[in-house]
């Protein structure tokens, strides 16, 4: 049975709209990707000021134990320690412990006050939406602590607190992010910043509409998934439309086919 010339043109027609529809929406999701900017800078966490010759001991040897919270130089500790090195952050603990021998909850209070609120006083300019490559620094730094308490029991104090400051610090970050833009999810150094948080349990708060969801789905290419949510989350007669859609799409660029072949004859 063939078909009229008009009702080839109409199911054409139609074919076009959805095939334009189809291409929109790939349009849309790829500026959904691909856009937030963002810019990359030094991290600020890099061992590159790191003076081996500073002696944390002299430098505190004036400081009277009652006064050691309010008169440590921390900025100048931050400026010549590795605290991206676990033995430097140990020999630290170990030269404050001989300079006040039965000071150790103190000095474990000073420790963490060192690399969690007066650390991230001195990095707070470098962390924004437009350089995620230093968030990336902080977490993967931060990490570290988690492996570190179960290496220094006697310290473990340290590690733990810290570990937890910049866990909450970056999921809270990341929250904000989002509030602000929310188009960042689609951000791939975004997106791996959430799956550490989410590694470690500090799941950053982040909603997805169900367009959204499609999206992400459709960008990570997990078409079995689409295909499994369309098949179970929807009804027979959301199936029935769709299957005619398709089936009219398919069947309208083939009369396109032939109208284009049969018009170069």
């Amino acid at each position: 049975m063939s078909i009229s010339p008009k009702y080839k043109n109409i199911i054409s027609i139609i074919s076009a709209i959805i095939g334009a529809s189809a291409i929109l929406f790939i349009i849309w999701s790829g500026m959904k990707v691909i856009g937030t900017q963002y810019k990359t800078e030094i991290l600020p966490l890099q061992d590159i000021n790191c003076n081996s010759t500073f002696d944390l001991s002299l430098k505190v040897s004036k400081i009277q134990e009652s006064n050691l919270l309010d008169s440590f130089p921390y900025q100048l500790f931050l400026d010549s320690v590795c605290i991206c090195n676990f033995e430097s952050i140990q020999k630290s603990v170990f030269e404050l412990e001989r300079v006040f021998p039965n000071s150790k909850p103190l000095i474990q209070e000073l420790m963490v006050q060192v690399l969690t609120s007066k650390l991230e006083y001195k990095i707070m300019p470098s962390i924004n939406a437009n350089n995620l490559d230093s968030l990336i620094g902080i977490t993967m730094w931060a990490l570290k602590f988690n492996n570190w308490k179960d290496i220094d029991n006697d310290n473990s104090k340290i590690f733990k607190i810290t570990y937890r400051y910049w866990m909450n610090f970056i999921s809270n970050k990341l929250s904000n992010f989002y509030e602000n833009n929310t188009g960042i999810k689609y951000d791939f150094k975004y997106r791996f910043l959430v799956g550490l948080c989410q590694s470690q349990r500090f799941a950053p708060s982040i909603g997805n509409t169900e367009s959204e969801k499609v999206v992400t789905y459709f960008t990570e290419q997990k078409w079995g998934y689409l295909f499994n949510r369309f098949w179970h989350g929807t009804g027979t007669f959301f199936k029935i439309i769709a299957g005619i859609f398709i089936v009219v799409t398919l069947f309208g660029y083939y009369c396109i086919f032939k109208i284009f072949k049969s018009s170069n004859k």
